[in-house]
């Protein structure tokens, strides 16, 4: 399965200032995020009774900082949509 997102690990980032005691070298900067080591992965489904689950994955193939967030709605009940025919 393929990234559903690359881009610049924060934890990274935030490191290679602090290395250089709070004065931000633009090539440093710029080097690192022109390698994207942060992916991201999503998935979003619903199950037969209507609850939503999505998870969010993230981490960082550099530092190794990983990230994972699991989000569940369960919902009161299937809304019926109409099929444009007039209910009498």
């Amino acid at each position: 399965m393929s990234a559903d997102n690359w881009r610049t690990c924060p934890n990274c980032r935030e490191a290679c200032k602090a290395t250089y005691a709070g004065i931000r070298l633009k090539v440093a900067i710029q080097a690192d995020e022109a390698t994207p080591t942060w992916r991201e992965d999503y998935e979003w489904w619903m199950n037969d009774d209507g609850t939503v689950f999505g998870v969010y994955k993230g981490g960082c193939d550099r530092c190794g900082h990983r990230v994972r967030f699991d989000y569940v709605h369960e919902h009161a009940g299937i809304v019926r949509r109409r099929t444009g025919q007039d209910e009498t």
